[in-house]
């Protein structure tokens, strides 16, 4: 590994540790995400909390398992609409540990990616998130629809470009590629500029789990985030 990635990775991953932990005790987990399985319907508990982030961490795992490959080595998957939804629904410190386990893939869970390459995928999506959804909680108000919905795409917006950035710093470092060169491939540039599609959806699946019928909803997603997926495989294979 070149000296430059290594001290990269090596950044990248306190960074994100570092994030993390500071997000923890500064967010805390929102009610929104809870699934209540306790007596009392009344209030939420930590086991109503733990139960709505297994859920959206197992969403997420599902949503993460078939990446599509794009160039360099780098991969997308369509998991961003879940992470935003829990951004909303829980806010920083759900979204971030959502994050650093829903995101693995099955790559990583077969041995076939290194340790230092693990840690790095999951520190270029940790930090990102982070920042997305304390910009979706300082923008969304009192929760109002259309505010709500705006602050997601901001949100998505902020994620979408520091994602894109920290892991075009990877492709630079590792490969001796121009950065430019990296940013203006067409199937790099469309397949992350049709990612940000994906954050209308993910507050549509938030709103759904909170108010519309619960945690079930979610499932009627998986048509919408399956055709996503595969209109991504089409596109790269045609280039």
């Amino acid at each position: 590994m070149p000296r430059p990635l290594a001290a990269y990775i090596a950044g990248l991953v306190g960074a994100a540790l570092i994030g993390l932990l500071a997000t923890s005790l500064v967010f805390p987990v929102e009610s929104g995400i809870a699934i209540q399985i306790d007596a009392d319907p009344n209030s939420v508990g930590p086991l109503d909390l733990l139960a709505g982030l297994a859920f959206w961490t197992l969403v997420t795992l599902v949503a993460s398992a078939l990446p599509v490959r794009v160039s360099d080595g780098v991969q997308v998957a369509v998991s961003t609409a879940p992470l935003m939804a829990v951004a909303v629904l829980g806010g920083p410190t759900a979204a971030a540990w959502v994050a650093v386990i829903g995101t693995t893939d099955a790559r990583e869970v077969r041995g076939r990616v290194a340790w230092y390459g693990t840690l790095a995928n999951h520190a270029v999506i940790v930090l990102p998130v982070i920042l997305g959804a304390v910009g979706i909680r300082l923008l969304r108000g009192a929760g109002e629809p259309f505010q709500e919905l705006f602050a997601t795409l901001i949100g998505t917006l902020v994620y979408f470009l520091l994602n894109l950035t920290l892991v075009s710093l990877v492709v630079v470092l590792r490969l001796g590629r121009s950065l430019r060169e990296f940013l203006t491939r067409a199937e790099t540039a469309n397949v992350w500029a049709n990612a940000l599609t994906l954050a209308p959806l993910g507050w549509f699946m938030a709103r759904m789990y909170e108010y519309q019928g619960g945690w079930w909803t979610t499932v009627l997603f998986g048509l919408p985030l399956l055709t996503t997926r595969v209109a991504y495989q089409r596109f790269v294979e045609m280039r």
